[in-house]
């Protein structure tokens, strides 16, 4: 177990190190901040190309083209995925949790040291891939953000369903995996660092953010099992998600 001794490490030397692969709960948040604004400018981009549509349905867009509707609807899930994946759940769990979460515990720092470094690793891998299904062979998927079947377990349903829409659902199962980590690792800090502290075994129990991370890990469990169980559905022929899973 993690003591308060343990948690912390030598300040880092260096921009790289401080920075960029440090192990400060600080240093981590704002890489969380900083990754879920560089998400916001994209999806704000996606958006005005959407408006866009709506106000000139002929427009023909240097680089862009023409957006014909299965255009629109692959921006539609484009968009709805960054926003409500990369951004707000990024910024308020990744960001503020990582930030706030530990100084409450007494600023003893993490209860697993250097695991949330990896988990932001995880999101921005998830966060490339996921933009990697708008240039790919067929472009992005056309099912909306949520990812329902039937639409989204065809490969044949339409333009970039195929190689794109596998892409987009890999992301989602990283970002989630990702997330659900990272709420396991805000479990742990608080349960064996402030309930040492407090010399209570209750008294984890009173803080909001263990109860709140635990059914966020629930939801985020459930979603990346959704995604691994629509790319068997896509590629091996299986049918779970099509028969019970929603």
């Amino acid at each position: 177990m993690a003591t308060a001794a343990t948690v912390h490490s030598h300040a880092p030397q260096g921009f790289i190190r401080k920075y960029i692969f440090s192990l400060d709960h600080k240093v981590i948040g704002i890489q969380y901040f900083f990754l879920a604004l560089t998400a916001v400018f994209v999806g704000m981009f996606l958006s005005l190309l959407m408006r866009i549509h709506l106000l000139w349905p002929s427009a023909v867009l240097p680089l862009v083209g023409e957006i014909k509707p299965e255009t629109y609807l692959s921006l539609l899930t484009m968009h709805g995925t960054i926003m409500v994946f990369f951004v707000l759940t990024t910024a308020p769990q990744g960001g503020f949790g990582n930030y706030f979460l530990p100084i409450q515990d007494w600023g003893a720092g993490y209860g697993v040291p250097g695991a949330e470094h990896a988990f932001v690793l995880d999101d921005v891998c998830g966060v490339r891939l996921h933009h990697c299904g708008i240039f790919c062979n067929g472009g992005a998927p056309l099912h909306g953000w949520t990812g329902y079947a039937p639409l989204s377990a065809l490969p044949t349903a339409g333009p970039g369903e195929g190689l794109g829409a596998d892409l987009w659902i890999t992301s989602i199962a990283i970002f989630c995996i990702a997330s659900l980590m990272g709420a396991l690792n805000f479990i742990t800090t608080t349960l064996d660092l402030r309930a040492r502290h407090d010399h209570d075994a209750h008294a984890a129990d009173r803080v909001v953010v263990v109860h709140h991370g635990d059914s966020w890990a629930v939801g985020v469990r459930r979603a990346a099992l959704g995604g691994i169980l629509l790319l068997m559905d896509r590629n091996l022929g299986t049918s779970f998600m099509c028969r019970w899973w929603w």
